[in-house]
């Protein structure tokens, strides 16, 4: 699947989205597709960072990275408003 220019898989699991992008160097936004309604925290889960919060209405984040970059989106528990 390809969104942009860089190479993405994307894995759903028990309300989990699991996406990994891949691009000899990236610099600039990717899209989150296939999130539900609510708001979602968003991890770099290879380097054990937090990148922030995304909802379906605003799922683009900016990004740099080289070769590969691996975040995990999970629901975020509460009656937060929508971004």
């Amino acid at each position: 699947m390809f969104f942009g220019a860089c190479l993405t898989h994307l894995v759903t699991k028990n309300g989990y989205h699991y996406y990994a992008f891949y691009a000899d160097r990236w610099n600039g936004e990717v899209e989150l597709r296939g999130l539900g309604s609510g708001r979602y925290t968003v991890v770099d889960y290879w380097r054990g960072k937090t990148i922030g919060l995304v909802s379906a209405k605003s799922n683009r984040i900016f990004m740099s990275f080289k070769h590969f970059l691996l975040l995990e989106v999970t629901p975020l528990k509460g009656g937060s408003p929508l971004l």
